[in-house]
């Protein structure tokens, strides 16, 4: 991802609530500065929309609450990078 998407993602993720190492308000993913350099934008939301549909999918597995939290922190990341997107961009 190009520098700039990324400081404008890292911007929107610490609006939302996340650290500045990129950890999730929840603990539940973490983003760090070079994870997302060597990601791909469309390779990073793919990977994030897919975690949200598995964690919406496996409260039986990890309890209400934990899925809960997983969830939230995944739709987070999600706003944020759209917010990036937009950002960087212009509104598409």
């Amino acid at each position: 991802m190009k520098e700039q998407t990324v400081q404008e993602f890292r911007l929107a993720l610490k609006r939302r609530g996340f650290a500045d190492d990129g950890q999730a308000p929840n603990r539940t993913i973490t983003l760090t500065q070079e994870f997302l350099v060597e990601k791909d934008l469309l390779e990073l939301y793919d990977m994030l929309v897919t975690r949200r549909e598995k964690v919406f999918r496996s409260t039986g597995v990890v309890g209400a609450e934990a899925s809960r939290q997983a969830f939230d922190d995944v739709v987070i990341a999600i706003e944020a990078l759209q917010e990036a997107v937009r950002l960087a961009f212009g509104e598409l």
